[in-house]
């Protein structure tokens, strides 16, 4: 069956010498994956699936498989500084991984679909610095997911507590420090203080700490690699 959508690309990974798997989160029906063939041929589709990049395609749907093959391809939106920009490449490199390791639902969601597309555009576009999109990405995604952190912070409440989901009095095994809890109070609150980078390190693996507890276990270690050197 030959059916048509439009899709952002999570993943891919080596098939053999000449192919490769790739994976997709399409507006049709969720997360599909898709074989692409003779990828180091001139006329390769290899160039449309980079991390985030938003593709129309037609496709053979195969019904006694859970790969297809992919017949046109073209984008849907052209990006213009998502993979020219070191900083932007990485940060698409690893939402894509984060979205590839964390769906755990593999059916359609307009909602979420609209929001990855929007944070893609929005992403490409922007002309200040970046260095917290990932962070406002995650943040943003939780609401989606029904994970959302309760911002409860006050000068009682000075510590977050990652199995709660809240800000509570005193620190615990399961609570991050003082200094990690307001800076994840300003950034659920969307306020704009200077950040480090040793900062920006700690509040990431928070936050992926965080969805490990309430959705399902994650290992990012290769691209948590990547970003730390990139945004040092």
């Amino acid at each position: 069956m030959l059916k048509k959508t439009e899709g952002i690309v999570l993943h891919r990974i080596k098939y053999s010498e000449t192919s490769f798997i790739v994976h997709i989160y399409t507006h049709c029906e969720g997360i599909a994956s898709f074989i692409i063939s003779n990828a180091r041929s001139k006329r390769s589709q290899a160039a449309f699936f980079q991390p985030l990049h938003v593709v129309n395609f037609e496709y053979f749907r195969n019904s006694k498989s859970n790969l297809s093959r992919i017949k046109e391809i073209s984008f849907s939106y052209v990006p213009t500084s998502l993979h020219q920009s070191i900083q932007k490449s990485t940060i698409a490199q690893f939402v894509s991984e984060f979205l590839y390791y964390t769906f755990s639902n593999k059916e359609e969601n307009p909602e979420v679909y609209l929001f990855l597309r929007n944070f893609v555009i929005t992403l490409d576009a922007q002309t200040e610095s970046c260095h917290n999109a990932h962070i406002d990405f995650l943040l943003d995604f939780s609401v989606l997911c029904g994970i959302a952190p309760q911002n409860n912070y006050c000068e009682q409440l000075r510590f977050f507590d990652l199995a709660k989901g809240c800000f509570v009095a005193y620190s615990s095994a399961t609570t991050c420090t003082g200094n990690c809890s307001k800076l994840l109070s300003d950034a659920l609150a969307k306020r704009c203080v200077p950040i480090s980078s040793g900062e920006r390190r700690e509040l990431l693996h928070v936050l992926l700490q965080y969805y490990s507890l309430h959705t399902k276990k994650i290992d990012m270690t290769r691209t948590l690699g990547i970003l730390e050197m990139v945004f040092r």
